[in-house]
């Protein structure tokens, strides 16, 4: 494992390093790592005119610079694909790009994907196209993000979905990326019989549950949120925020980037704050709301 090797290497002394990869059994009888110099021999006499000692100078020259070291020219990891199969959607819970390690990646069969922030209650991105690239997250230590195999992206504003907000020109409230947002009470998530989620949480007193299910047409993804709960006249949906947002073509529909559309069944307006612009949703007195979203061709 390269990375073992690279942190092994920051603490260890260049001599005992060229014993221990000529031997590591000698060290101890349990060491679970090949010899590739057996008996004092490589098993690559092509590399390096097959001297050892060379060969694992070599070794030592690479993973010098620790953490820093780099790829081997002409090493190149294959892909770790992953995806939707048999008609049922694939869920995987790791860290995605603006979310953080609380993030849950959803893939659905119809060619739709979207991934949801359970630390901020929030859906972070949706991508039309394949579903995920995994090795950042399934190699080495498994710190870098699942990469969307997007033919399309958009990506929703960070921070909390919900705020309670005393006016119109109330600013929305900043929480820093992957902290949980105070009022918040994430409590998992429910499976359908085709594996599709339907999240359970908890905002300032409220019961939520926020069904994501995919249609075939569009391909698309209608969010289902029902309150119980005394949804106070304060509480606000923040459904979208970026500089590419405007309305519809009816009063209920808002495009946001290039080509999602967002219908929803709730009366919102589209506010300035700052250099982008955000789309709100008061959520007063409502049982439910549904918030279709479509990718446009």
């Amino acid at each position: 494992n390269a990375i073992d090797l690279t942190t092994m290497a920051d603490r260890l002394q260049k001599n005992w390093f060229h014993l221990f990869l000529r031997n590591p059994q000698q060290f101890h009888a349990t060491t679970i790592m090949p010899n590739f110099w057996p008996a004092g021999k490589s098993v690559r006499p092509d590399v390096l005119d097959g001297d050892p000692g060379q060969q694992i100078d070599a070794i030592w020259q690479y993973l010098e610079p620790g953490r820093q070291a780099r790829m081997p020219s002409g090493v190149q990891p294959e892909p770790i694909n992953y995806g939707p199969s048999g008609g049922e959607a694939v869920m995987l819970r790791r860290q995605f790009a603006g979310i953080g390690k609380r993030g849950i990646g959803i893939g659905y069969p119809a060619g739709i994907n979207l991934s949801f922030d359970a630390a901020l209650c929030r859906v972070g991105s949706i991508w039309r196209g394949p579903f995920a690239e995994m090795s950042g997250v399934w190699r080495g230590q498994g710190s870098r993000n699942v990469k969307e195999r997007a033919d399309e992206l958009v990506r929703f504003p960070g921070g909390p979905a919900l705020a309670l907000l005393e006016d119109k020109d109330s600013p929305w409230p900043v929480v820093e990326e992957a902290v949980k947002a105070p009022g918040f009470q994430f409590k998992g998530y429910a499976l359908d019989s085709v594996q599709r989620p339907t999240f359970r949480y908890s905002f300032s007193g409220v019961e939520i549950t926020d069904a994501l299910l995919d249609k075939v047409e569009g391909p698309s993804v209608t969010r289902t949120m029902h309150f119980v709960g005394d949804v106070s006249d304060e509480m606000v949906l923040r459904a979208a925020a970026g500089r590419d947002l405007s309305k519809g073509e009816n009063p209920r529909s808002f495009r946001f980037g290039p080509s999602l559309l967002l219908t929803i069944s709730a009366e919102g307006y589209v506010r300035t704050s700052g250099e982008e612009k955000e789309l709100l949703v008061p959520l007063g007195g409502l049982k439910s709301i549904k918030i279709n979203y479509e990718f446009l061709p």
